[in-house]
C-alpha cells in the first residue's frame, strides 16, 4: 500500500509524462490509483508543475542564476506542516559583489482570466517560518498567463488579512524585485522600423516565416536610429512576440513581390525573463534549457546590435523584505542607481 500523499503522487505522474511517452491508457491506468477526489483535481495539480517546470527553464536563462535545485516537498513528521511548507525551489544567485547567496523560491501562477494572486495567510506564514528558520530570503515568482509575464515579489508585499493574502498584477508589477536574478528589462523605442520582403511565389517549408496575405518572408530587416540589423529567422520571430507592429507603408513589386514597413504601436519595456517566454511560445515546442539559453542569446544580441538601451528596474519605494534583497544582492551603488517604472504588458 502506497502511503504517499497524492499530490506527491500526481507529482510522479507529470515527470513520467515529461520524459517518456506515457499511453492514454496507462496513464488512465496510474490516474484510478489516486483517490476519487483527486482524480478530478490531476489537470489542476499538473499545471501548477508545468509552471514550475517552465521556471526552471526561463530563469536558469538569467545572467546571476548560479543554480536553481528543486526541493522535494515531503515533509515528516506529518505534523511539521502545521509549522513550515517547504518552498519549491532553492536558488544560488550571484549577487554584485560576485558572491553565491541563497534563494528560496515559491512559484505560483495566476490563470488567463485573473488578475490576483490569492493565497490562504496561513500558507504565507509558514513558508517565511521555514525561511527564516534556514536564515535565507524567500520570494513568491508569479507567473501571470494573461500576459505571459513574471514577477518576483516578497512576501510582505501581498495584501494580507486574517485570513488570505493577495497580489493584484499593478502591485506586482510596482513592486517586482527580478533584477536580483539579472532579469533586465530593455527599451524598444515606438522609432524602431522593420521592413519585410514576402514572396507568394517562394518556396515555403516548415520553417519559413510567412504573411496570412503576402506569403513567405524572403528577407526582414530592423532599423533603429543609424543600425540596421539583417534579421534571422530567430530574431524576426523575437520582433514578433513581442511587440505590437502597425504596417505603415506597403508596396508590391512588378514581379509580385510585397515591401512591407512597420513600426511599434507604443514604446515598448519588455523583460528579459517575459521575452524568452513569449518567444518560445510562439514556436508550440516544448522549451528546455537550450532553447531557453538559445533565445536569451539571440534577445541580447538583437538589443545589443540595434543598440537598444539595457535598464536595470528596482523598485524604489522599498518593504522591508525588499530593502533586505536589495543589501543582500547589490552593491550600495548599485542599489543608488537602479529605477523603477511601470512595465508595459502587451
Amino acid at each position: 500500500m502506497n502511503d504517499k500523499p497524492d499530490i506527491e503522487r500526481i507529482r510522479v505522474l507529470h515527470d513520467v509524462q515529461t520524459h517518456f511517452e506515457l499511453p492514454n491508457d496507462a496513464r488512465k491506468n496510474l490516474e484510478s490509483q489516486l483517490s476519487s477526489v483527486d482524480q478530478d483535481r490531476v489537470e489542476r495539480f499538473v499545471s501548477g508543475f508545468k509552471i514550475e517546470d517552465w521556471f526552471e527553464w526561463i530563469f536558469c536563462a538569467m545572467p546571476w542564476a548560479v543554480l536553481i535545485h528543486g526541493l522535494d516537498q515531503q515533509q515528516f513528521p506529518t505534523r511539521s506542516k502545521s509549522l513550515y511548507q517547504v518552498p519549491d525551489f532553492l536558488m544560488l544567485v550571484e549577487t554584485t559583489a560576485l558572491t553565491h547567496q541563497p534563494l528560496l523560491v515559491e512559484v505560483k501562477r495566476v490563470q488567463r482570466d485573473k488578475t490576483t494572486l490569492k493565497l490562504a495567510s496561513s500558507q504565507v506564514s509558514i513558508a517565511e517560518a521555514y525561511a527564516e528558520s534556514l536564515g535565507m530570503p524567500i520570494v513568491y515568482v508569479v507567473y501571470w498567463e494573461k500576459f505571459n509575464v513574471w514577477t518576483v515579489n516578497t512576501p510582505d508585499t501581498l495584501n494580507r488579512k486574517s485570513s488570505s493574502a493577495k497580489l493584484p498584477l499593478t502591485r506586482a508589477l510596482e513592486f517586482d524585485c527580478s533584477l536580483i536574478l539579472g532579469d533586465v528589462s530593455y527599451f524598444l523605442p515606438q522609432s524602431l522600423q522593420r521592413t519585410s520582403l514576402f514572396d507568394k511565389s517562394a518556396t515555403i517549408t516548415d520553417s519559413s516565416v510567412r504573411h496570412t496575405d503576402h506569403g513567405a518572408m524572403v528577407c526582414d530587416s530592423a532599423k533603429l536610429g543609424d543600425r540596421t540589423v539583417e534579421l534571422e529567422g530567430f530574431e524576426s520571430a523575437a520582433i514578433d512576440c513581442a511587440l505590437s507592429m502597425i504596417e505603415r507603408d506597403i508596396r508590391t513589386s512588378p514581379g509580385g513581390q510585397v515591401q512591407s514597413k512597420s513600426s511599434p504601436s507604443d514604446n515598448y519595456m519588455i523583460k528579459l525573463s517575459t521575452w524568452i517566454t513569449r518567444h518560445l511560445a510562439i514556436f508550440d515546442t516544448t522549451p528546455s534549457e537550450t532553447l531557453s539559453n538559445g533565445s536569451a542569446h539571440a534577445i541580447t544580441e538583437l538589443m545589443e546590435k540595434l543598440g537598444c538601451p539595457k535598464l536595470q528596474m528596482f523598485p524604489t519605494d522599498r518593504s522591508f523584505q525588499i530593502q533586505q534583497l536589495a543589501t543582500l544582492f547589490m552593491t550600495p551603488a548599485q542599489v543608488e542607481e537602479v529605477a523603477t517604472s511601470d512595465s508595459h504588458a502587451s
